[in-house]
């Protein structure tokens, strides 16, 4: 039976630097670093010490034991890692270390590296070629001594083969690329690679050769590189980038144009045949590779990218593929990947997405394959897109600019809001409508948006229930909202490729949400509360809503004006689950709460008679009925003031 060790990677790091800097104490006492140490002091004197001895011994152990164990025990313990990157702990088999050391490892490696050399290519015998590489993939010391000993060129080259159609690895072309990306990964988790493997940073270097360009952005693909982000963005830059941003971009014979085969539908494996493509990939798996790759160059900012890809998607170009991996690659940077998108960020990944949005903003014609990117992005965003959809009295397009840092004038404080920016209301709704062509595009926008909803009024309505700040925070928060809402529904009924059809989808959804009876939460089941039901009115007649007819945009319009009732009803329920004016509920009329719970909107609502029993008793309670109408009060006039502002941009 085996011995396996639990061990943290972070802990053995740490082990490890302690290690070799007690090695480098000892070193420089005993004098083995070069310079006079209190040994030789100690033997010019003719004094000898048994404690000396024992220094010398210990000193040895470290050297030529310890510190070559732990190393390799640290590789192995990298490479486990890779396989399952969220678990704490990695299962290190200490027989493995026993059996054979970093130096054997390196040798097996390279060993391994000459048979490919030898086969030449992906020819008869690569299988069996393949079957050893997967026993030392996720060897550190293993694949750096083999990517040392096959050189940068013909890694590329191998890498290439298995693109090409018709090559002898056949179905299992995509599994073996695969694995020599993980291998390269691997490799780079090696902290004393061999000296040759600085050959492997030719990747940097330019190449007109599209077999190589291509090999080398594919071996960047699957592999772990997250502690190797400058190998990545150097490599993406020499091989593809470089070339992408010269002005000759749309050349054929541009190596960024150019493509490993003409029939990418032919081609074994899971990845594009163009290079520009492979590299915003590439960057796509690597977030500070992308951020440095894409607003690194001093006369081609990210701005220009942003127009340059914008410009490829659209005719005569028609690089739609091109678009969608720029896309990826801008919500790793962004650092919006996910399901859902992450709303928190780093400073470095806040002022990426700030210039990229400002920059797509500035487009009035936006590729189709990027918009699910946008909604990712916004939805990544959605404190930054409420925050920039807040007009001030009185504001007019173009008083204020997109800003990282300068506050809009009288904007609320202490309302829960975390921007990180505050976007201009202009970019804001030029943004929001670049995404708006299919429901399914905004949906994660939509998502993002319910559930920052639910979260600021949930904490809005308790703060002013427990009299905190000046009691005016709900109706600060339904102010933002109402204008964020505002803003979303005109972006879209602008921008939507087929509004009438959107709308009919839209509201078939809401009806069916709110005769489900899950009209806001707490309802087990449901997450958050309907964004999109505080944009729009329901009724007793949901199918006819719904089915709408022709004119649908005036029907749409007008309804949306008299969707207060259905947004009172849904602020005074999530007063009530808050516990605003609980010690009313008891004289609630009979009928109004089922077991403590107010019965769902359309219940209410398809009942005259429990309708206005509904209307009085709140009207009676000034604890529930005042809070709620100042809600709607702010709901209101952040609507009115978006309605007047973009009215005021056309």
């Amino acid at each position: 039976m085996g011995t396996y060790s639990h061990v943290s990677v972070e802990g053995l790091e740490d082990l490890v630097s302690k290690m070799q800097s007690a090695m480098m104490t000892i070193d420089s006492f005993t004098g083995q670093l070069g310079y006079s140490s209190i040994k030789d002091d100690m033997n010019e004197l003719g004094v000898s010490s048994d404690a000396m001895r024992t220094l010398t011994t210990i000193q040895n152990w470290i050297h030529d034991e310890s510190l070559p164990e732990l190393r390799r025990r640290l590789n192995l313990a990298r490479g486990l890692q890779q396989q399952s990157p969220d678990s704490a702990l990695v299962r290190v088999d200490e027989d493995l270390v026993d059996a054979m050391s970093s130096e054997e490892a390196e040798s097996r490696g390279r060993e391994l590296a000459e048979r490919f050399e030898e086969l030449g290519g992906v020819n008869d015998g690569f299988d069996d070629l393949m079957e050893d590489f997967e026993e030392l993939a996720n060897d550190p010391d293993a694949m750096s001594g083999f990517y040392s000993e096959l050189g940068p060129e013909l890694a590329a080259r191998f890498a290439a083969n298995l693109g090409y159609p018709g090559n002898n690895a056949g179905d299992n072309s995509q599994r073996y690329l695969e694995l020599m990306s993980i291998g390269l990964g691997t490799a780079m988790k090696d902290e004393t690679r061999p000296g040759d493997w600085y050959d492997m940073n030719d990747f940097w270097d330019a190449t007109d050769d599209p077999m190589v360009a291509w090999g080398r952005l594919a071996l960047l693909q699957y592999g772990d590189f997250s502690d190797s982000q400058l190998f990545v963005q150097m490599t993406v830059e020499g091989t593809a980038l470089d070339a992408f941003v010269q002005d000759d971009w749309a050349d054929p014979q541009n190596i960024s144009n150019m493509g490993l085969h003409p029939h990418e539908h032919q081609m074994p494996v899971d990845l594009p045949s163009n290079i520009s493509e492979m590299g915003f990939l590439a960057l796509g798996n690597n977030p500070e590779a992308s951020r440095q790759a894409l607003s690194g160059y001093e006369d081609f900012p990210l701005s220009d990218f942003v127009d340059r890809v914008y410009e490829a998607g659209d005719y005569p170009h028609d690089r739609h593929g091109l678009v969608d991996a720029f896309g990826v690659a801008i919500e790793a940077g962004t650092g919006s990947q996910g399901d859902p998108p992450p709303t928190e960020h780093t400073e470095e990944e806040s002022a990426f997405a700030f210039e990229f949005i400002n920059a797509s903003a500035g487009h009035d014609d936006v590729p189709y394959m990027i918009k699910d990117s946008l909604g990712n992005i916004a939805a990544a965003y959605v404190h930054e897109m409420v925050a920039g959809s807040y007009v001030d009295d009185g504001e007019l397009p173009g008083d204020r600019v997109s800003s990282m840092d300068a506050v809009p004038n009288d904007f609320p404080g202490g309302t829960g809001l975390n921007p990180s920016f505050y976007l201009s209301p202009e970019v804001t709704y030029q943004f929001i409508g670049s995404f708006q062509d299919e429901l399914h595009l905004s949906q994660p926008f939509d998502e993002a948006m319910g559930t920052l909803l639910s979260e600021q009024l949930d904490a809005a309505i308790q703060a002013d229930n427990a009299g905190e700040g000046g009691g005016n925070r709900t109706q600060q928060v339904m102010a933002l909202f109402g204008g964020m809402s505002q803003m979303h529904y005109l972006a879209r009924r602008e921008y939507a490729a087929d509004f009438d059809a959107q709308e009919e989808a839209r509201r078939a959804g809401v009806a069916q949400f709110y005769s489900s009876g899950m009209a806001i939460i707490p309802v087990p089941g449901a997450g958050h509360y309907a964004y999109w039901g505080f944009q729009v009115v329901a009724n007793d007649k949901l199918s006819d809503w719904v089915s709408g007819g022709p004119g649908m945009e005036d029907q749409v319009v007008s309804e949306n004006a008299d969707a207060q009732s259905m947004r009172w009803y849904m602020t005074v329920q999530a007063m009530l689950a808050n516990g605003v004016a609980e010690e009313s509920i008891s004289s609630a009329p009979p009928g109004l709460f089922v077991d403590g719970e107010l019965r769902p909107m359309d219940e209410i609502f398809a009942d005259e008679q429990l309708r206005q029993d509904f209307y009085d008793w709140v009207n009676e309670t000034p604890g529930l009925n005042d809070p709620s109408d100042a809600a709607q009060s702010g709901w209101n006039d952040g609507s009115h003031g978006v309605d007047t502002f973009v009215g005021a941009m056309r």
